[in-house]
């Protein structure tokens, strides 16, 4: 397995943790929000939902700035030069 390989798995092994955490997270307010009310049928439902969006998102956004952080440019900038 060469690096690229381990680097995108690395990222979705920690996109899959920030939804596992963030599920628990929605899970609890949710139970907190809709007690004892007829929304609380659909808890599991949509926080399942919910941590899965912010897990492909976490995931998308890592997968994207990963290129910009790894070869973006070290050397201190002034900003006047349009590199």
């Amino acid at each position: 397995m060469n690096h690229g390989q381990q680097v995108v798995l690395l990222l979705f092994v920690v996109s899959v943790i920030i939804g596992v955490i963030s599920g628990l997270i929605i899970y609890d307010l949710y139970s907190n929000f809709y007690g004892g009310n007829p929304g609380l049928s659909e808890l599991d439902y949509t926080s399942s939902f919910l941590a899965t969006g912010i897990a492909s998102a976490a995931f998308t956004i890592m997968l994207v700035f990963y290129p910009v952080i790894k070869k973006g440019e070290k050397v201190p900038s002034d900003g006047d030069d349009f590199k």
